[in-house]
């Protein structure tokens, strides 16, 4: 570091003069504050690499896990993988140690004979808005498909439990929050190969009812004024729930049962 030296004369500077103020001791500069050095930017601290595990079983089977501060976790992969003898594959996608995966299905396994699982979750939750969150697949063609958010089966637009078999068999379950419930048809529907219905069963909220009682429901939630109990049971045989839609206040089958059956009986909220 450089001392500054003053430049006056033995006879020291004339006061005011150029000379005076250019002198580095005694000038106009010399009590002036230099400008700190612009800091250097803070790079983010990068999340600290995750610790790879390996066990190898005496039957063959080899176990790899990554962990984080003692938690299952992995940010570009399965965070646990099993590989067994036979072929089948496990894969795990964990975070923070809870099953998450965001792009994709968080468990994954998949077995010689072509079976696979996938399932979707969302911080340890069975969870997907985009498709079902469980999906089964079987080599002899059966697949079911489970629609959950917040680990509970639901769905808005449809069944939320669907199987089909190699046969044409179909299987369908309408949930809503975990429960079987449906307001426009039934909740269970069993349909044979030929798309025969073979069996169904009505629910809402979760309680086996009658299907007046949804026809009930679904005519509440439409507008139309409350009927009552023997003149919804007429409207439920007269007319398949298929074509509930046509139900409306000026309907001739409305308008004759709402006529002979007059009281409402029914509280169909």
């Amino acid at each position: 570091m450089t001392v500054p030296r003053c430049t006056a004369p033995k006879q020291g500077h004339e006061p005011g003069s150029q000379a005076q103020r250019q002198c580095p001791v005694h000038g106009d500069r010399a009590h002036a504050i230099p400008l700190p050095s612009p800091a250097a930017p803070i790079s983010p601290t990068p999340e600290p690499a995750s610790e790879h595990k390996q066990t190898v079983h005496p039957d063959g089977t080899v176990e790899e896990w990554w962990c984080r501060d003692d938690m299952l976790h992995c940010e570009g992969g399965p965070a646990r993988v099993e590989r067994r003898p036979d072929g089948a594959v496990f894969e795990e996608w964990y975070k923070s140690g809870e099953l998450h995966r965001i792009d994709g299905p968080a468990l994954v396994e998949r077995h010689p004979d072509g079976t696979v699982f996938e399932e979707w979750y969302r911080n340890d939750k069975l969870h997907r808005e985009d498709g079902p969150a469980r999906v089964r697949r079987y080599p002899d063609g059966t697949v079911v498909e489970g629609w959950y958010g917040n680990d509970k089966l639901h769905r808005e637009d449809g069944p939320a439990w669907v199987e089909r078999r190699p046969d044409g068999t179909v299987t369908e379950e309408w949930h809503k929050e975990g429960k079987l419930h449906c307001e426009d048809g039934p909740a269970l529907v069993e349909r044979s190969p030929d798309g025969t219905m073979e069996s169904e069963a009505w629910y809402l909220d979760g309680t086996r009812v009658e299907q007046w009682e949804v026809l009930g429901r679904y005519l509440t939630t439409r507008g139309l004024p409350g009927l009552s109990t023997e003149a919804l049971r007429q409207i439920a045989k007269d007319v398949p729930w298929q074509r509930w839609s046509e139900l409306v206040s000026d309907h001739p089958l409305v308008r004759l049962w709402g006529t002979v059956h007059p009281s409402a009986e029914i509280n169909a909220d």
